[in-house]
C-alpha cells in the first residue's frame, strides 16, 4: 500500500520541520513541504497530494 502525501507550508521552517516529523514518523504518511508560501499552488499542481 502506498502513503498518503501530505501537503505542508509555512515560512517557518521549524514550524515545517516539526509537523513533518510528526506525520511521517506518527503517522507514516509521504510529507511534503515547501517554505516559501508563494510556491505553494505550484507545487500542490505538481505533486497531488491527497491532503
Amino acid at each position: 500500500m502506498t502513503k498518503k502525501k501530505v501537503f505542508v507550508c509555512d515560512d517557518n521552517t521549524s514550524i515545517v520541520e516539526v509537523i513533518k516529523v510528526v506525520l511521517s514518523e506518527c503517522l507514516d504518511l509521504d510529507v511534503l513541504t515547501e517554505t516559501k508560501s508563494l510556491n505553494a499552488l505550484s507545487y500542490i499542481e505538481q505533486e497531488f497530494p491527497e491532503i
